[in-house]
């Protein structure tokens, strides 16, 4: 999943927010550090992917409306007949079934990416209800140690829970990652697909506008594989030198006392890029922009040539 910037849509604030939440908490939760882990490698803008699904289901509608006005270019065998009537004819049923196509794979993209994106809707939903509830936690931390509460008790507490929110979302993001792969898969079936079908219906340049396509995409494959490593090296780094362990291996949740030790070393050289959600990765591709050639006069009448 790639990582937003606080310049990024509400929903992604929401998850940033979320993020450095959890990360302040954890001064006082130990545990709480390794559920911002989760967080830091699950932020995401679902919005701006529910927002691309939503112009693949518009171009849906689009390549229908194009199919119905293909319909009305029909005249009449009695006003217009003889060879080049036959060949008009072959022709417009070679675009109406190259257009069907191209339906068909603007279907499956448009809904696929809708579906992760609520799902990743729920990710970030559940990100901010932890993040409020450990941050509480935190402050029963605080006031046990002003004395008003058992320390140990609450600390074992609010480590427990820390904990299981962080199982869960590693469950719910396994899962979410896993629906995500398997939607990729039926994007790459379905072009792979639409690639064959229009040439086996008359389009000849199929093949090279697939090519020209993925030559245009490069750069955003390029960057989005070199964020995803530096996500993950950092997410590694966070866990670094990480206190004691908990949970089932450590039943009696024997906890340091956390004051003056609330990310450790190596916890600090990794969290220092992530306290707002997003990487430098993604900071140097947004200065460097989308380099699509093709985007220069393809909507020209006629075309400008590429």
């Amino acid at each position: 999943m790639a990582g937003p910037t606080p310049s990024g849509s509400p929903v992604a604030f929401a998850a940033a927010t979320a993020l450095t939440m959890t990360q302040v908490s954890a001064a006082l939760i130990p545990p709480a550090w390794t559920t911002s882990i989760v967080m830091y490698l699950n932020q995401c803008d679902p919005q701006a992917l529910l927002d691309a699904g939503m112009k693949w289901a518009d171009n849906y509608d689009q390549l229908g409306n194009a199919q119905g006005a293909a319909d009305n270019t029909n005249l009449s065998k009695d006003e217009w007949q003889g060879r080049d009537r036959d060949a008009y004819d072959k022709r417009i049923d070679e675009y109406r079934s190259q257009l069907t196509g191209s339906k068909q794979l603007a279907f499956a993209v448009g809904t696929t990416m809708s579906i992760v994106a609520g799902l990743l809707f729920l990710i970030v939903a559940a990100m901010v209800v932890i993040a409020v509830l450990i941050a509480l936690y935190a402050l029963y931390v605080a006031a046990a140690l002003a004395g008003l509460f058992t320390y140990p008790a609450v600390l074992a507490s609010a480590s427990a829970f820390a904990i299981e929110c962080t199982e869960f979302l590693e469950s719910v993001s396994g899962l979410v990652g896993s629906i995500a792969a398997g939607g990729a898969a039926v994007i790459t079936g379905a072009m792979a697909l639409d690639v064959g079908w229009q040439k086996a219906h008359g389009n000849d340049a199929a093949l090279d506008d697939f090519m020209n396509g993925l030559r245009d995409a490069s750069d955003n494959m390029i960057w989005g594989t070199i964020s995803r490593l530096e996500r993950t090296a950092t997410a590694a780094l966070m866990k670094v030198g990480g206190g004691s362990p908990l949970g089932k291996n450590d039943p009696g949740l024997r906890l340091p006392n956390p004051i003056g030790n609330p990310a450790r070393t190596g916890g600090v050289a990794g969290g220092s890029g992530t306290w707002t959600g997003g990487n430098i990765t993604d900071h140097f591709a947004g200065a460097a922009g989308d380099k699509n050639k093709r985007d220069e006069g393809l909507f020209e009448d006629p075309p400008a040539d590429q």
